[in-house]
């Protein structure tokens, strides 16, 4: 196996992958399946007192994967994602050759294509160098680890994010932690409902926020909340024959699929320590200074994909609209 990635070929002449992309969830699968009966247990110590992560066996077979193979973090994000050397989109419901059609008047199309050809890179005024001592949660999310919890394994199970093992920290020393905090959730119980908080201005001065480069980020460009009000009026008076309404949908799901490149992922990591578990974010996260403007490009997709639909110029399905 080749440590430079997951892709058919490299740059070697005599060096090929083990994974042909074609049969990437296949071998997968069948490894998993094979070792599911063995002895291969984790290497974990776990201190007293603390409870073992209840994973999905998806996880359990990742983390079993990952210690036989020693596979490279970026190795594994390409090979989950189903990123190839003909195709490296991390978002397959992201179609560049929709985008440029839909999109062929926007003044950021340039930026817009490169997220949905390889994710979002994240780019860093100075080296970050390795943790020597991994911040704590804070103390909110120490309180509700169970709302904690269950957000990580919702965000896993839309793949959004890794549940791994933390033994596997060990492989990947470049994994920088960010601690995790939990706020109120309007409409909920505090002891049911909460969104998690990834503080990544923490620590200050040496944070990922801190060590991002502001000015390779875009800019998002905030507007009054009167030009919803606005772009109704727009609509009515273009189709004074229409019935206007309010898409309805989960916009924050939406945005959450613009992906991080999976250079970049090791950045954007999480513990919970009484789960024994690693999160790494595999999607743009709403704590990082650079979401906003990216989450922006998204936004305008989202626009002129249904005014292009209303004033039928393309048809787009809904999981390429939302993706």
């Amino acid at each position: 196996m080749c440590s430079g990635g997951t892709r058919d070929k490299c740059g070697h002449p005599k060096r090929v992958h083990g994974w042909p992309s074609s049969d990437i969830p296949r071998r997968l699968w069948e490894w998993a399946k094979d070792t599911s009966d063995c002895n291969c247990q984790p290497h974990r110590t776990l201190r007293p007192g603390t409870r073992q992560v209840e994973q999905s066996s998806y996880s359990t077979h990742l983390c079993n994967f990952v210690r036989r193979t020693r596979m490279p973090l970026p190795a594994l994000v390409e090979l989950v994602r189903g990123q190839t050397e003909t195709d490296h989109r991390p978002n397959k419901c992201m179609i560049p050759e929709v985008i440029a059609q839909v999109c062929k008047d926007y003044p950021h199309l340039d930026k817009l294509q490169l997220i949905a050809a390889e994710g979002v890179r994240v780019e860093f005024t100075q080296d970050v160098l390795p943790q020597s001592c991994p911040p704590d949660n804070h103390g909110s999310a120490t309180e509700r680890v169970n709302i904690l919890r269950k957000n990580a394994r919702k965000e896993q199970d839309a793949r959004r994010c890794f549940v791994l093992d933390l033994d596997l920290l060990s492989m990947w020393p470049e994994v920088f932690i960010s601690p995790f905090g939990v706020v109120d959730k309007a409409g909920g119980g505090p002891l049911t409902t909460g969104r998690t908080i990834h503080d990544l201005s923490f620590p200050e001065g040496a944070s990922i926020n801190d060590f991002t480069d502001q000015d390779a980020i875009p800019r998002a460009n905030y507007r009054h909340c009167d030009a919803v009000a606005a772009e109704i009026l727009r609509c009515k008076q273009e189709y004074p024959d229409a019935e206007i309404k309010i898409m309805a949908g989960d916009v924050t799901s939406a945005f959450r699929n613009v992906s991080i490149h999976s250079r970049s992922v090791h950045r954007f990591a999480g513990r919970i320590e009484i789960e024994n578990a690693l999160v790494i974010e595999l999607a743009c996260p709403f704590g990082w200074t650079g979401s906003p403007g990216e989450y922006e490009l998204s936004v305008e997709r989202l626009r002129l994909s249904t005014v292009n639909r209303a004033t039928g110029i393309t048809q787009m399905t809904s999981s390429t609209t939302t993706g």
